[in-house]
């Protein structure tokens, strides 16, 4: 009887010996080690970067007090120098004597201005109306002038900054300064002097030095923003002024921009009626992360390292300690075939893959006859030495995907899976004339016979208990008959194959 015998070796199919789970254990096990130290990996970088935001944000805050403390001594500074002025005696005299003449009163401004290095000065009467000013180009935008000089006289010791509009611009460009006033007395109160520090590049940069801070001004007025002198990409700070809301002034936030990542600070730095002004300090999370980094990349070549030899060391633990406990627990010692443990795994994964994926597999059940005399007339080493014999036979007849299980004594169980009705009682056949081959053992040849009972199990019908019972009745009657192997037979069992 012929049959198309499958030779393959894959994971599933593979013979339970070979596996007995291990290898499931050490995936389990590289598995679990790979998501502890990758948890713990990504738990780190995170914490660095809550770290770096905190310092930073840290940072930021001491930075504006910084800033504070700037504007305060300018302002203290800018005040000094426009009250020693208003009460320069020939200051005084020129404006007494040429109350008249604009020109001559700019030019002592100008002169004046150059010595005290301011960038604007700006005399004005009691009404709050310009006198004269310097330079010619600049002046108050008339909408705002009496607003901002009226801010000045109720609170003229406080910090405050103005935009000024450049006259004959085609932009409009309004540049942004930081104002002080003094009154100007001969004795009585005659006129006004205002003083304007120009809040350009060069003020910024300055500032950066000191604080370590990237920083840019903005002002508010008539619902449009605008941007003045900044350290940062001028994209950068209008990408920031189109999304910002006066409300966030004195709180920290992030700013991201493309792959660039900021923590901003903006502070409110002069309130007027219809006007208002704002600087805003930055500082980028790539600065602070830098040292992180390092230590992240130092971080990263010691997770892969010890992932490395945690996965070496998981497998040879496993190889070690696993598998020889799981052939202690599968194998049986003296032939080295599967046990009855093993047995009952490869009867119950070949039902799984039965009534799954409709794989048919028989079981065959094979005792050896007129073994007992062996023992008894020859000793248990004898008959163990047949046992090891019967069991290489065994190996060498039935496919590697087969599985051969020693149950006791002289009983044994083959799993056929995937295998014909036809091929399977050719591989019964091959077994039976294997077993009846001579054995060679204390300098005498002894001959036995094997009793082989098959069943094929049937889909969503058999269980463990029926396929097993099935294969016990077909070797009884193969024994009580004397026959190779007896098939058994759903509806009669008179039929030998």
């Amino acid at each position: 009887m012929g049959g198309h015998l499958k030779q393959t070796f894959n994971l599933k199919s593979i013979p339970m010996k070979h596996r007995f789970y291990e290898s499931k254990i050490l995936y389990i096990l590289i598995s679990a080690l790979l998501c502890i130290q990758i948890g713990a990996y990504v738990v780190q970088l995170v914490n660095h970067r809550n770290i770096a935001e905190e310092t930073l944000s840290e940072e930021l805050t001491v930075g504006a007090q910084v800033f504070n403390r700037l504007l305060e001594s300018r302002n203290t500074q800018l005040q000094q120098t426009a009250e020693i002025l208003a009460k320069d005696y020939g200051f005084l005299e020129a404006i007494s004597m040429a109350q008249q003449d604009n020109a001559t009163l700019e030019s002592i401004l100008e002169n004046h201005g150059a010595r005290a290095k301011a960038s604007t000065l700006i005399l004005s009467d009691l009404d709050n109306q310009m006198i004269a000013h310097t330079p010619s180009k600049l002046a108050i935008a008339a909408d705002a002038q009496g607003a901002i000089l009226d801010h000045l006289e109720k609170d003229a010791h406080s910090i405050h900054f103005s935009t000024l509009h450049v006259l004959g611009t085609a932009n409009q460009s309004r540049p942004l300064f930081h104002v002080v006033k003094s009154a100007v007395r001969a004795p009585n109160h005659i006129a006004n002097l205002i003083i304007g520090d120009a809040i350009d590049q060069e003020f910024v940069n300055d500032l950066r030095h000191v604080t370590n801070m990237e920083m840019f001004f903005i002002s508010h007025h008539k619902q449009n923003w605008e941007l003045h002198a900044s350290t940062l990409p001028s994209l950068f700070a209008k990408a920031f002024t189109d999304q910002f809301n006066a409300e966030q002034a004195g709180k920290v936030t992030r700013f991201d921009i493309g792959n660039d990542a900021y923590l901003i600070l903006p502070i409110s730095v002069s309130q007027a009626e219809g006007e208002a002004a704002f600087a805003v300090i930055a500082k980028p999370l790539s600065q602070m992360m830098q040292p992180y980094r390092r230590a992240e990349r130092v971080l990263s070549v010691l997770l892969v390292a010890t992932l490395m030899l945690s996965m070496v060391a998981v497998y040879l633990v496993t190889k070690k300690m696993v598998t020889p406990l799981s052939e202690q627990a599968h194998l049986d010692n003296l032939t080295g075939l599967g046990n009855r443990r093993l047995f009952n795994l490869a009867v119950q994964d070949a039902l799984k893959r039965l009534n799954g994926t409709g794989t048919p597999f028989a079981l065959l059940m094979l005792d050896l006859d007129k073994f007992k005399q062996v023992n008894d007339t020859m000793g248990h080493d004898t008959g163990d030495a047949v046992l090891k014999t019967i069991a290489d036979r065994l190996k060498k007849t039935v496919r590697t995907t087969d599985n051969i299980m020693r149950l006791g004594g002289d009983e044994f169980a083959i799993v056929l899976e995937d295998c014909s009705e036809s091929a399977t009682c050719v591989i019964a056949d091959k077994i039976s004339k294997a077993i009846a081959e001579p054995i060679e053992a204390a300098d005498e040849y002894i001959v036995l016979h094997a009793s082989i009972g098959i069943a094929f199990a049937q889909k969503n019908t058999d269980d463990m208990d029926s396929i097993m019972k099935k294969s016990d009745e077909a070797m009884y009657i193969s024994k009580s008959t004397q026959v190779n192997y007896w098939c058994y037979q759903e509806k009669s069992t008179e039929d030998n194959i």
